[in-house]
């Protein structure tokens, strides 16, 4: 009778212990989401909320990037830490981190760079605690200001411009045309902008940039040229935008609005440019190609609000080609085509490519595949 009694004392024992395990690890593991609810764990739980927080001002502000983030007030509970933070941003109002997102970490106060922005976004910062909540900040709407391209009309005529090892300059309100060369020239050039320029009937391309990054291009006008832009090896910031393109002559392979020829990183940009090709004025290849170029997961190339119009007589040319030789990260939106070549837009290689919200409109021609 005295081993059965000491070993139904033992049993006893052993279950107040086992429950005064699972107490403790109740009590004090109330921080895990993961974990099954229990206890206290259920209160605390059950009385979380999202994190407040309010969104910093938008600063540095560039065509394609600006600088905002974050500041957290409170994480939603006493017993909830900060798991992920950063900052969204959509092309429509109240975004959330199903839309862009550059993530920061978990401190209180942040700042983070966002890249490859259209000319209207929207911002707010989030935060996400420990509970799987997420809130969000006010949010900041930017609309790019437009601007007037200067010396229109009033042109000063000069010679072709090559420049290398150059940066901090603004080239702009000139001339360059009826000539047999390249217009501007930049090699291993950075942080520059070319804007206002009248480029026309030159034997090779418009602009050509080798190995440079941070440059700009905008408002200009270009006209009965090889091709518009040519950039090769250029390791981010080549930003086209807002330039009219007149009658691309060519010949293949360049006769491009814009290329780019294994060109890589972020906040690279064509967008917002028209082009006009008239028949018989005018021999285009791809109006915008993407040759062995990638951009970033965070920035894809961005080839945003184009409107192209005429392309051909080539059988192998059109409107916007991606992933051309490979490359990856590149992306065309909102981009209005009228027959614009053999095809109006393709993929035909490399990874993580999107086309969303594009309008193609085409007639049957001889060199058509419709």
């Amino acid at each position: 009778m005295k081993k059965r009694t000491e070993k139904l004392t033992g049993i006893l024992l052993l279950g107040l212990l086992a429950l005064g395990i699972q107490s403790c690890t109740t009590a004090n593991d109330v921080t895990d989401p993961t974990k099954p609810a229990t206890g206290v764990q259920d209160e605390y739980r059950r009385t979380a909320v999202a994190p407040t927080l309010s969104t910093i001002a938008l600063s540095a502000v560039t065509s394609t990037t600006a600088v905002s983030g974050g500041n957290i007030t409170n994480t939603g509970s006493s017993h909830a830490t900060i798991t992920a933070s950063g900052v969204c941003w959509g092309t429509t109002a109240n975004p959330t981190t199903a839309n862009h997102v550059v993530a920061s970490g978990t401190a209180s106060s942040f700042s983070v760079t966002l890249t490859g922005l259209p000319t209207t976004y929207y911002v707010r910062a989030y935060a996400t605690n420990s509970y799987g909540l997420t809130g969000y900040g006010n949010q900041i709407t930017y609309t790019a200001p437009v601007v007037t391209p200067t010396g229109t009309g009033n042109y000063t005529p000069t010679s072709p411009i090559s420049l290398s090892g150059v940066s901090g300059q603004t080239i702009s309100g000139k001339f360059i045309g009826n000539i047999s060369g390249i217009g501007i020239t930049l090699n291993n050039c950075h942080d520059m902008i070319i804007t206002g320029m009248k480029i026309s009937h030159t034997g090779r391309n418009a602009i050509n940039l080798n190995n440079c990054y941070n440059i700009t291009i905008t408002h200009c006008e270009i006209d009965s040229v090889q091709s518009g832009l040519y950039a090769v090896k250029c390791t981010g910031g080549i930003v086209f935008n807002y330039n009219d393109v007149k009658n691309i002559q060519g010949p293949f392979p360049q006769a491009q609005m814009a290329q780019f020829d294994n060109c890589s990183g972020a906040s690279n940009s064509i967008s917002y440019n028209t082009c006009d090709n008239q028949t018989g004025k005018s021999s285009t290849e791809d109006l915008i190609s993407m040759w062995m170029s990638t951009g970033t997961a965070a920035s894809p190339i961005m080839i945003n609000g184009n409107k192209l119009r005429g392309g051909g007589p080539s059988g192998s040319g059109g409107g916007i080609m991606l992933g051309d030789g490979g490359g990856g990260y590149q992306s065309a939106s909102n981009n209005i085509l009228v027959d614009p070549g053999q095809y109006g837009i393709a993929v035909s290689g490399g990874t993580n490519n999107v086309l969303q919200n594009n309008q193609i409109y085409g007639r049957s021609q001889s060199f058509t595949n419709v």
